[in-house]
């Protein structure tokens, strides 16, 4: 987990046995993301999704709340699993799900990985570059 300002709140609630690595970025960032076999990420408020997409790259599916920019990455059953904001036991479940069926997590990985080579600049701004076309043509 790295910081934010719920990290006070989460590091008194952590079972034993939870790391808590602070900021990371580069190399440690990488490691991180390698050494991992699935990304939970909860937030509700992500814009963009690039913390998803670092994830793909890596490889991993990808646990995550069916909410803002998580949506325009995150394929339900192909490379992670989307849940209800607001509900931990579905996070849960997912993980479970995925801890425990590593042929669904090796097909969701690579669709992740797929993803990910596939989405570039151009391709997440073409709907937009696209409307700005026609709204100019009018």
């Amino acid at each position: 987990m790295g910081d934010g300002s719920y990290s006070a709140k989460t590091r008194s609630q952590a079972p034993p046995g939870v790391t808590f690595t602070g900021h990371l970025e580069g190399t440690e960032l990488s490691r991180a993301y390698s050494s991992a076999d699935v990304f939970v990420f909860p937030s509700r408020v992500e814009t963009l999704g690039n913390v998803v997409l670092e994830a793909f790259a890596s490889g991993l599916p990808v646990v995550g709340v069916a909410e803002g920019g998580t949506l325009e990455n995150v394929v339900d059953g192909v490379n992670g699993v989307l849940c209800a904001p607001g509900d931990p036991d579905a996070l849960a479940a997912a993980v479970a799900r995925l801890a425990g069926d590593a042929d669904l997590r090796r097909r969701m990985s690579a669709n992740a990985r797929s993803w990910a080579e596939e989405r570039t600049w151009e391709r997440a701004f073409a709907p937009l570059t696209a409307a700005y076309r026609e709204l100019a043509s009018r």
